[in-house]
């Protein structure tokens, strides 16, 4: 009686095991960089973007993400601001995704957001070491280094 319960516990987990397996998702082992934007002044924005490699072997990309605490107040039409990396290899312009994904608040901070690029996982290594700038009405507001965690 008690071999064969311990019989059909096994084989459950032995089941549970093996779907587990199969629905986790398995990361690559890859980069993650940040840049922050410190306490400048207040109509400034300060804040941190963080780029992460993900995926499995079905699914895998760079995926952006970050959130900034104060410096749209003065202007909170989020077309009015351009998001760009500025690498060895050139500039690498993200103004389109992050016009979709950036939310203002009232107080001039934004809400969290994050964006995938999927099929993409060499952006990390590619922006290492530049800046990341935000430019508003085609001025330069800000400048954070963009670094390896």
């Amino acid at each position: 009686m008690i071999s064969r319960k311990l019989s059909l516990l096994a084989i459950v987990t032995l089941f549970c095991m093996i779907f587990i397996e199969i629905t986790q998702s398995v990361p690559y082992s890859g980069s993650v960089a940040y840049c922050d934007f410190p306490d400048p002044p207040e109509d400034v924005p300060v804040g941190r973007i963080t780029f992460a490699n993900f995926g499995s072997t079905r699914d895998y990309g760079t995926r952006v993400y970050g959130q900034f605490n104060q410096g749209f107040k003065k202007d909170a039409n989020i077309n009015n601001y351009e998001f760009v990396a500025e690498t060895r290899e050139g500039k690498i312009n993200y103004t389109k995704e992050f016009r979709k994904s950036i939310k203002i608040s009232s107080v001039g901070g934004t809400a969290p957001f994050q964006i995938d690029y999927k099929g993409d996982f060499t952006i990390v290594n590619k922006i290492v070491g530049g800046k990341f700038n935000i430019i508003h009405k085609g001025v330069k507001v800000v400048s954070g280094e963009i670094k390896h965690v």
